[in-house]
């Protein structure tokens, strides 16, 4: 079978506006810096395109996961709330809320990126592996092989720990054939 390539193949992420209340000027640009954060770290990712919508946009056809945030600040707390909606059934698959001191909105802005990065890596990956199931391995990326790795070191068993391995060396050899790259022994 012929092998997918290309930018074409990553899941999309739409991330619109993160909401900010109350609707002070601290804020709406701490609930920026959060969004900025965030949609800057998910672009560094690799096996995943993000980019930012307004709310019109975000039913776009090639939206795989739409994030949503919302910040709000009361009495020196603050909580954010994220979701995590498929984009072709627009079911909630994934929704947290982190919480932490509002004394210094951009410092709690920085916590609250790496925690939702890693909570979402977890998700995508999750979301990717059931989305990959029933394809055949050899037509899928390297990217598209660690998502299905990673499904199965999560189930834990020794049988689906080789299985992780197994798949997680078949993205190395594609990704040292396409890169050209020669990976350390």
């Amino acid at each position: 079978a012929a092998r997918r390539s290309g930018r074409d193949d990553l899941p999309v992420i739409a991330i619109t506006p993160f909401a900010a209340a109350p609707a002070q000027a601290e804020v709406i640009e701490a609930a920026n810096d959060l969004q900025e954060q965030i949609t800057h770290r998910l672009s560094q990712r690799t096996g995943v395109r993000v980019m930012q919508v307004d709310s019109q946009d975000a039913s776009s056809p090639d939206t795989t996961y739409l994030l949503r945030g919302r910040l709000r600040v009361s009495g020196g707390k603050a909580k954010t709330t994220l979701s995590l909606v498929r984009g072709d059934s627009a079911h909630v698959f994934w929704s947290e809320t982190f919480e932490g001191d509002a004394q210094d909105l951009f410092a709690y802005s920085d916590h609250i990126s790496d925690l939702a990065i890693n909570a979402l890596r977890v998700q995508i990956n999750a979301f990717d592996a059931e989305r990959l199931e029933n394809i055949d391995e050899t037509v899928l990326t390297p990217s598209e092989l660690r998502s299905r790795a990673a499904q199965h070191f999560h189930k834990g068993s020794l049988h689906d720990m080789k299985e992780a391995r197994r798949l997680l060396d078949r993205a190395l050899l594609l990704d040292d054939l396409e890169t050209g790259h020669r990976i350390p022994q």
